[in-house]
């Protein structure tokens, strides 16, 4: 009785270290998506926010303004959060890691949440395809832009998906002036 309760018990453990190492947050060796597995949203797309995977809390809007392109986050009544990171880039972001995003916002700057890039040196009218990443901190809580159209999870060099943030890309029309 007492080896059959030794045998139950160690077999226990066993199933929980296995069941426990499958739950490990494998975020090493990140890859770049198949660009066939990329979505794109447009000006109509919805760029709605969720913390936590199912509390929406705002929206964002990408737009062209002058020489720059513009993001707006526009959150609920009451939210405010600590820091907000933004990639956008021509290509896919490198990382997953929000800090390693180019662009930050932090709790006491200015509020509501803009960021603002610089393209000045595009000179013609033309479709521009770019990629985008948002992720606020809200205490204790995160927060990514997941678009109704839909967008692309990071994945791991297995091809699983780390985390639940993602990005996308976004295609507008952008009208520059001519070149002097």
């Amino acid at each position: 009785m007492k080896k059959t309760r030794n045998l139950f018990a160690i077999g226990t453990f066993v199933l929980m270290g296995f069941f426990l190492a499958s739950c490990v947050k494998d975020d090493t060796n990140i890859e770049k998506a198949s660009p066939k597995k990329i979505l794109k949203t447009d000006a109509d797309s919805e760029l709605l926010i969720y913390m936590g995977q199912n509390t929406l809390v705002g929206e964002a809007f990408i737009y062209i303004q002058n020489d720059a392109i513009v993001v707006n986050v526009v959150l609920n009544e009451g939210i405010i959060p600590d820091e907000a990171h933004l990639y956008a880039g021509e290509a896919p972001p490198p990382s997953s890691a929000p800090g390693q995003f180019p662009y930050h916002w932090y709790a006491g700057d200015d509020f509501p949440i803009s960021f603002t890039i610089d393209i000045s040196d595009w000179y013609e009218c033309q479709k521009v395809e770019w990629y985008f990443a948002l992720h606020l901190a809200i205490g204790n809580e995160t927060a990514w832009i997941l678009p109704s159209d839909g967008g692309i999870y990071w994945l791991n060099k297995k091809g699983k998906k780390i985390g639940w943030g993602q990005y996308f890309l976004y295609t507008f029309d952008a009208c520059q002036g001519e070149p002097d």
